[in-house]
């Protein structure tokens, strides 16, 4: 689908929060049940296959790495790292709370996932960029 940069931005921005939502899940929070963790990593591969239909026109090519990196990283989270990974961390952990005998609880660190969300989407967007498949990526 080829669109203008303003429309293509417009389309990543919308399924930033989301995407980044169950990676924090997939990554994060390796002690939920694996029928709900398999959930979350085939929504990941859908909002990833969102993202790598987008073309810019005229010539309908990916976008930059940068162009992604920026908005599905760089804008959500440099500077406030930690603090927005833990605001998921409470999100998700308020909308799981009847799930288990158990607190639901992260298995990583606020600064790991954080660090390893940078990672992921550097390589994302590098993959995206050059129309590669990046559903490897998915843990």
């Amino acid at each position: 689908m080829s669109f203008t940069r303003a429309k293509a931005e417009q389309r990543v921005s919308g399924l930033e929060y989301e995407l980044n939502d169950h990676l924090i899940k997939v990554y994060s929070f390796e002690n939920f049940r694996a029928p709900l963790r398999d959930h979350w990593r085939k929504e990941v591969r859908a909002f990833i296959n969102k993202l790598r239909v987008i073309g810019l026109k005229p010539d309908d090519c990916p976008p930059p790495a940068e162009f992604f990196f920026n908005l599905l990283y760089e804008e959500p989270f440099e500077g406030n790292e930690a603090k927005n990974v833990t605001v998921h961390f409470d999100e998700i952990r308020d909308d799981y709370a009847d799930e288990g005998d158990h607190p639901i609880t992260p298995t990583k660190t606020a600064e790991q996932t954080a660090g390893w969300l940078l990672e992921l989407h550097t390589r994302l967007s590098q993959m995206l960029s050059k129309g590669e498949n990046p559903h490897p990526l998915i843990p």
